[in-house]
């Protein structure tokens, strides 16, 4: 996983699902994609992968301390 998508988001490294969509809609407010596209793509691409994670590390909590 990429450690900068929880900076990105501007939140701690969570395995809740709601407390990084709060992350992401709050983020969102503040780089509107016709002005700032890179920065929103990065944003759209930080919250896929945190989303991703939080589910898989849901799944398998054993694996979540390595």
């Amino acid at each position: 996983m990429n450690e900068h998508i929880w900076e990105i988001l501007k939140t701690e490294k969570t395995t809740d699902v709601a407390a990084i969509k709060r992350a992401y809609a709050a983020r969102a407010k503040e780089c509107h994609p016709e002005e700032h596209p890179e920065e929103f793509k990065q944003l759209q691409c930080a919250y896929r992968e945190a989303v991703a994670w939080a589910k898989k590390a849901v799944e398998t909590p054993q694996q979540e301390a390595s």
